[in-house]
């Protein structure tokens, strides 16, 4: 199992999207994500930041995923965390979360609903912004 990466609160931004998009970048999951080589992409591109300014963290997870028609999308997942256990979604940060990954395509981006099949998911009140489509990251600082 692999230890999440966590980053203080006083780490710079831009330095913890740019190491996410490179995680991201270094493999892909495809389809529901459930084989083994998957969980453990999806455990390497994920990521824990501390927030001064809430008594929470915020968990964020940005993978490359390939669907059966090998259409490409870009999923970031943003999840608010406490000592104590799942704080909510806290709009603000995750829409600054996504601006600061996505950059140029965050535009582009559609927040999406967990599926059924994410009970997890669903019940830390994870929220999911997806991009279907190439995106040149190469451009991205």
């Amino acid at each position: 199992m692999t230890l999440i990466r966590r980053f203080h609160h006083d780490y710079n931004h831009e330095l913890v999207a740019r190491w996410l998009r490179a995680e991201a970048m270094k493999g892909f999951q495809r389809g529901d994500g459930d084989d083994p080589i998957s969980a453990r992409y999806v455990e390497a591109c994920a990521c824990t930041v501390s927030l001064p300014e809430f008594p929470n963290s915020i968990s964020l997870i940005l993978t490359c995923d390939v669907n059966p028609g090998y259409l490409i999308s870009w999923h970031l997942s943003v999840c608010c965390v406490t000592e104590t256990g799942y704080h909510g979604y806290v709009p603000e940060e995750g829409e600054y979360w996504c601006r600061l990954i996505f950059g140029a395509f965050a535009d582009r981006a559609v927040m999406r609903p967990l599926s059924e099949r994410s009970a997890a998911g669903v019940e830390k009140d994870v929220r999911h912004f997806v991009i279907v489509g190439a995106c040149d990251w190469a451009d991205q600082k």
